[in-house]
């Protein structure tokens, strides 16, 4: 496994254990983050600001801490 493979795997645990900023990290300045369908979520989110501003948000909404479930990771 290559660094960018380690370091995104890292990045998901620490987001799992509700530390955001090693997730954003991964991200470039210009990330665009867009949720599909017809939620109030569903739009797309543009730069790291908006995407941290979104997941404060949906961590808000949710009772108990954030999980996220990886069943595969693909780097370059």
């Amino acid at each position: 496994m290559n660094d960018a493979h380690e370091s995104w795997k890292h990045a998901v645990s620490q987001l799992e254990a509700g530390v955001v900023n090693p997730f954003l990290e991964t991200f470039a300045d210009d990330v665009a983050w867009t949720i599909v369908g017809s939620t109030p979520w569903s739009r797309t989110y543009r730069g790291r600001a908006e995407v941290r501003a979104m997941l404060a948000a949906l961590q808000a909404r949710i009772e108990g801490p954030y999980r996220m479930h990886v069943e595969r990771f693909v780097t370059a």
